[in-house]
């Protein structure tokens, strides 16, 4: 018997005509452990955002446009139809269309408040309900899921934090007096560590702790964590403010704020349904309120901005050591993509401050490239062609900071449509890096910018032109983004984002050219009468001098891009070897 006939034996059993299956767990966060990938394991569909909804008859994926082409390709259309949407979460229009009655089931762990009033809203209009299931009926019959491995908590000190975490607790204390809020409930891990100066290895790729917290107004703290994680050595140095407590407590917890009828912040659209379920039962009054350490951790303090500054050199060394050995071994045609992953997760290992990547690199050559997300593993590890774009979207974590970098490079000879896109895609990107804008903007407000050179030609790409960036935690932070949309948080200084437009010709080619850059002010001018912020590139690392269009380029295009390549042949060039300093003079030749 398949997966998705004995879940639906399961939801005759128990009443249900639907099932909600998303890839997540209790976190709410982007990367998951493998224990928790419940999605791909019914479906076969391994990208990081998705959610399925299983029907008696019917059963849907919906992804958005990053992974559309993936999802196609990983999954059974016989047996799945794969719908893409903008935020890879099921459309109203089929819950509308649910039969009267229709009881669609949930797990209350894996969806946050938010997503269950729109769906339930949504079922209400046909008669149809959404309700929390008894038990995650996968979770019986996974027989041989992933044992999760208990990992040791580490402190960071101040030297890469710049600031101790009983200031930062009674900072984001703060906030509950100004609401007359009695505790905080913390869900996001990665809001626990920036908080506590503490990281961790439970999942890939984030450098977190899976854990809880509650925030008292008294500035004292309740962290629930596997106490096995947190060695007195970690112990010692967290703030007098914390309470370690067993995972298991928590739930008495809430129940405690119920009983004493307590206000409590909680982030309606990041949580767990269950702890708003909890809460609400046992009486508390819950306020729906954004993690307030999200935009504090967004906005780097001094020490933060200088590691961004030194980790993205230690990344450039690295990548330009890879992007000169790429150029002379790829010709040859002996590498795979593979050998790609490996060769730079290699350079970056050279670095004492170098703890992983900050995600799965992305090494695609020719068509591969046109999978926005493109899955590269063992498995369907492909050649390096000859007369073909390469792609490469790579990251890493270091102790003073996270990074994110995409180059696109010629292998041989490409076409001139090929060229072309690249130099559109790349007028896009300077466009972003250049922009002078006051204070309030949105990335919204920016996203077009990058994307006015494609729309000329009736293209465009199906993915933001920018994400949040973390100080040594996720690759992807919010909540700055540069994105369509309604963006209600305007850029600020110490943000660092991602400047990254692409183009992708399905069954041909993808580019994709990406920096990190950093909001900051920029000095006035006479006669301005407000502040103006500006972006600092971080990223050091060439763009293929071979496949830019100078005819389509601007002078103060033409100068960008001379003037970026002379700072990475100056601060690059005295860490990395001859051969590697030589191949840097050439690739940053005046346009």
């Amino acid at each position: 018997m398949d997966k998705l006939t004995a879940l639906r034996e399961w939801m005759l059993t128990n009443g249900f005509f639907g099932l909600l299956v998303p890839m997540t767990d209790e976190y709410q966060g982007e990367y998951v452990a493998p224990s928790a990938r419940r999605l791909e394991w019914l479906t076969g569909f391994s990208g990081s955002a998705g959610e399925a909804v299983i029907l008696l008859d019917r059963a849907f994926l919906f992804v958005d446009g990053r992974y559309i082409l993936q999802a196609q390709k990983e999954t059974n259309a016989e047996q799945i139809t794969v719908i893409q949407t903008p935020n890879a979460r099921a459309g109203d229009w089929l819950f509308a269309a649910l039969p009267n009655g229709a009881r669609i089931g949930y797990d209350s762990w894996l969806h946050t408040p938010d997503e269950i009033k729109k769906m339930a809203s949504a079922c209400a209009k046909n008669g149809a309900k959404i309700v929390p299931l008894p038990c995650n009926p996968i979770d019986l019959m996974w027989t041989d899921r992933p044992q999760n491995e208990t990992q040791w908590a580490v402190f960071l000190p101040e030297t890469y934090t710049g600031l101790d975490s009983t200031s930062k607790i009674a900072d984001v204390t703060s906030t509950l007096g100004i609401d007359q809020d009695d505790a905080l409930v913390l869900t996001s891990p990665e809001s626990i560590c920036w908080l506590l100066n503490v990281r961790g290895r439970d999942i890939p790729y984030i450098p977190a702790v899976q854990s809880f917290a509650v925030l008292y107004k008294n500035g004292t703290l309740d962290w629930f964590v596997n106490p096995e994680k947190v060695k007195d050595h970690v112990r010692s140095k967290l703030s007098p403010l914390v309470e370690i407590k067993d995972p298991e407590f928590m739930a008495l917890t809430l129940d405690a704020l119920g009983i004493q009828r307590a206000r409590v912040q909680l982030d309606m659209a990041h949580s767990p349904a269950w702890i708003y379920e909890r809460l609400s039962a046992a009486g508390a009054l819950v306020h729906s309120k954004e993690d307030p350490c999200l935009i504090r951790k967004a906005c780097k303090n001094t020490t933060e901005r200088n590691g961004a500054v030194n980790a993205h050199v230690k990344d450039g060394i690295a990548m330009c050591r890879f992007l000169a050995w790429f150029d002379r071994e790829a010709p040859k045609g002996e590498l795979t993509e593979m050998d790609a992953v490996r060769k730079i997760a290699g350079f970056r290992e050279d670095n004492p401050l170098y703890r992983g990547e900050s995600f799965a690199t992305i090494a695609a050559s020719g068509e591969n490239a046109a999978f926005i997300h493109y899955h590269t593993n063992e498995t369907n590890n492909a050649p390096i062609k000859n007369n073909a774009m390469f792609l490469i979207d790579t990251g890493a974590q270091y102790l003073d900071g996270t990074t994110d970098i995409t180059r696109t490079i010629a292998v041989g000879n490409v076409s001139a449509l090929e060229k072309k896109r690249y130099t559109q895609v790349l007028k896009g990107h300077i466009a972003i890096a250049t922009i002078a804008f006051p204070e309030g903007t949105t990335g919204a407000q920016l996203d077009i910018l990058a994307r006015q050179f494609l729309w000329r030609d009736g293209v465009d790409y199906a993915h933001g032109t920018g994400h949040g960036v973390s100080s040594y935690l996720s690759v992807h932070e919010g909540p700055q983004r540069i994105a369509r949309g309604n963006d209600r948080i305007g850029l600020m200084p110490g943000m660092l984002i991602s400047n990254e437009p692409g183009y992708y010709k399905a069954g041909a080619f993808g580019i994709r050219l990406e920096n990190v850059v950093m909001v900051e002010p920029l000095p006035p001018t006479e006669g301005s009468e407000i502040k103006i912020l500006g972006l600092s590139t971080l990223s050091l690392a060439p763009f293929d001098r071979r496949l830019i269009d100078k005819t389509q380029l601007t002078p103060r295009e033409k100068a960008w891009v001379d003037g970026y390549h002379a700072r990475i042949r100056r601060i690059i060039s005295p860490f990395v070897d001859k051969e590697t300093a030589n191949w840097l003079a050439e690739a940053c030749a005046p346009l």
